[in-house]
Order: structure tokens, then C-alpha cells, then sequence
């Protein structure tokens, strides 16, 4: 029997930093099953989550700072970035020197040597949203291996508890849904076989856009 859960019952240790309040065809690039070793007490995955990084000032500079003293005391396994990497107009090049400004430096590699799995969200899109896959093959953190994929992590030493974390392009996905299109969608049939087949012991859903939030966009009734 499948088992849908929240992350925090399952001893899953979230820290995210919002800077913003809001948070075609690809195919499924699944991780291999790759056990976490620096798992820490209690076999916690600890994974840093942060939503609209691309916006550089100075609120953007106290929460690095902030997340740069955390992580002295703290190992964090991965890092997920919630989409609008790169604002206004997202980004043109693999090549882009924002790369370098905007997360390689902005990240210290010495401080946050961890793999960053990232989406896309609708800023991003105002640019090219390829280059955030093309980056991949570039970047030893960097990881966008398509618009859409599916990670499937080992949260235990025995190997016997999953975690699937299925990454989602919102932005395209609520385009569809608007059009009445979706049914016919590479990315919402692919979700629902993600779904239907899934047998890891922990599901979680990440996006760029909220289906419930109590922020100032509120709930999203096209993602509902």
C-alpha cells in the first residue's frame, strides 16, 4: 500500500527562505537511487529550500549571510530552488555571466557544496528557460536535468525508505490547465503515471506555484 505523507513526520528537515512571497516536451531524467551518507541523528535528510532567489539586493544578501552562519552548524544534503532564479527576465545564455554573480558566487561553493536541484517559475520563463537545462552539463552544483523530472532519494542506512520528490514546471503546467489543455499534456500524463506507479515510501510534489497559500496571492484555483 502506497503512503503519501507531509515532509515533517518523516523526520525531514526543511529550512526555506522565501525573498518574494509568491513562489514542452522533456522527459523524466530520474536520479539513481544513491544512499545520502552524512545522513546526521535519527537518519534526517536535511535539505535546504529556498523560493525567488533572482532578485539581488540587500534582503537577498542578509539571508545568504543568515543561511552562511546556519550551515556551520548544520549539513544540509541538498538544496532545492523554487523557481524565479533569475530576475526580471530570467536568463539568455548557459553562458550567462549571471551565473557566476547569481548563484556560483552567490553560493560559496566552500559553504554550500551540496547539489542544488532546481524549476522553473514564471520569471524564468520570461527569459530562456533552456539555458537553466543546458547549465547542467556546465555546473558541478547545478542540477535541472529537464523542465520536469523526479528525484528519488534513500532517507535511511538500510536502504529501505524512499523518498520521491517530483519536480514540477508549474508555469507551462497552469498555462494547459488555462487552455482546458492539459489532458493532452506531456507533463500532466507523465505526473499521473509519476503518481500511479510511485512506491516510495514518502511522495512529495515540488513547484514554483502554491495550490494553497496564505500569502498575498492566496490559493491558486487553476493548480486545485
Amino acid at each position: 500500500m502506497k503512503k503519501y505523507f507531509s515532509l515533517v513526520p518523516i523526520c525531514i528537515t526543511l529550512l526555506t527562505i522565501l525573498w518574494v512571497t509568491n513562489s514542452y516536451m522533456s522527459q523524466c531524467i530520474p536520479d539513481s537511487i544513491e544512499p545520502i551518507q552524512s545522513l546526521g541523528k535519527n537518519n534526517a535528510l536535511n535539505v535546504l529550500v529556498m523560493g525567488d532567489i533572482g532578485q539581488a539586493g540587500n534582503r537577498r544578501n542578509l539571508s545568504i549571510n543568515s543561511l552562511e552562519k546556519i550551515s556551520e552548524n548544520t549539513h544540509f544534503d541538498m538544496a532545492l530552488l523554487l523557481g524565479d532564479n533569475f530576475y526580471p527576465e530570467g536568463i539568455k545564455y548557459s553562458v550567462d555571466p549571471r551565473w557566476s554573480s547569481d548563484f556560483e558566487e552567490l553560493f560559496k561553493p566552500q559553504i554550500f557544496d551540496m547539489p542544488f536541484y532546481s524549476i522553473l517559475g514564471n520569471h524564468d520563463y520570461q527569459g530562456n528557460p533552456q539555458a537553466q537545462v543546458d547549465y547542467t552539463k556546465i555546473s558541478d552544483r547545478w542540477k535541472m536535468p529537464s523542465r520536469y523530472y523526479s528525484l528519488l532519494k534513500s532517507i535511511n542506512d538500510e536502504e529501505d525508505s524512499f523518498l520521491l520528490m517530483i519536480m514540477l514546471d508549474t508555469t507551462s503546467l497552469r498555462r494547459d490547465i488555462k487552455r482546458g489543455t492539459h489532458q493532452q499534456s506531456a507533463q500532466y500524463n507523465w505526473l499521473q503515471i509519476q503518481l500511479k506507479e510511485a512506491d516510495a515510501t514518502h511522495v512529495v510534489l515540488v513547484g514554483h506555484h502554491t495550490a494553497y497559500s496564505n500569502g498575498k496571492h492566496g490559493d491558486d484555483l487553476d493548480m486545485i
